[in-house]
């Protein structure tokens, strides 16, 4: 592999791993606010994809 390639590889590691940490972001944030309003914790699961124990901690 040349460097230039590797370069590329990297870069785009970099922006996935953005992308994941900013949906990830938004997820808790629409956890949080479902929590606020109630919602039943496995179902605040189920729809942002987050794993139940994550959301129940964040009530």
């Amino acid at each position: 592999m040349t460097w230039e390639m590797d370069q590329k590889i990297m870069q785009k590691r970099y922006y996935q791993q953005g992308e994941k940490s900013g949906e990830m972001k938004k997820s808790l944030e629409i956890a949080k606010t479902l929590l606020k309003d109630g919602m039943p914790v496995e179902k605040i699961a189920r729809i942002t994809n987050l794993p139940v124990e994550e959301v129940a901690a964040l009530a």
